[in-house]
């Protein structure tokens, strides 16, 4: 985890390609960023804008968010 100062552009989360959104079961709302993958390729930068850190994720689980919507149904 890396704190970051205001600039997210060097981890692809200004104009990230995936935005996740989900609602948990105490109805809470949560919105994951997923940006650039790291130099390695096994990892992708991942940001709660609610939070000031980005986080790196493995890929796997990162990828399974990358279908269309009736994917998921």
């Amino acid at each position: 985890m890396r704190k970051l100062d205001a600039d997210t552009s060097g981890y692809g989360l200004d104009d990230p390609e995936i935005v996740v959104t989900f609602e948990t079961s105490e109805g809470s709302t949560h919105t994951l960023l997923v940006g650039d993958l790291t130099a390695s390729k096994a990892q992708r930068y991942v940001m709660d804008p609610s939070r000031a850190y980005v986080f790196l994720v493995d890929i796997g689980y990162v990828s399974q968010f990358t279908g269309t919507v009736s994917s998921y149904r």
